[in-house]
């Protein structure tokens, strides 16, 4: 008699379930641009906004490019978020926006704002279902 296996896609949930903050999720922009998850670059450029607004400049329409011209080097995130937020409290309060999307529970309440990992299950089940629709579809 052999021994029985647990699905492998069962065992890594019970392991993430189990161990927080020990696994990473790596998934493609299409996802998370499903779930209204700003990309890195627009996390960069609304911080560069930011950034000008608090030196009393307009950088639009091109916050890179005034970064650039402003500080001498290329926009780095770390770098443009060190200027905007000095200690880890004040990086705490002002990554949230980035990081917490409305979500709408049903039509009568207005929207909830969720972390955007809890909405991940959802988003990643909704493309699967979609690249395969797309995949199935003749060309």
């Amino acid at each position: 008699m052999g021994i029985a296996s647990i699905d492998p896609a069962l065992s890594l949930a019970l392991a993430m379930h189990s161990n927080r903050g020990v696994y990473a999720v790596l998934i493609g922009s299409g996802v998370s641009r499903a779930a209204s998850i700003p990309t890195g670059w627009e996390i960069v450029g609304d911080l560069i906004r930011r950034l000008g607004v608090a030196k009393g400049d307009n950088c639009d329409p091109d916050p890179h490019a005034w970064y650039q011209d402003k500080f001498g080097v290329a926009p780095d995130y770390s770098d443009v978020l060190s200027k905007l937020a000095r200690r880890p409290a004040e990086r705490q309060q002002l990554l949230p926006s980035y990081t917490h999307v409305p979500v709408q529970r049903d039509g009568a309440s207005p929207p909830v704002c969720v972390a955007w990992y809890q909405t991940l299950p959802d988003e990643m089940r909704a493309s699967a279902r979609q690249a395969h629709g797309a995949a199935a579809r003749p060309s």
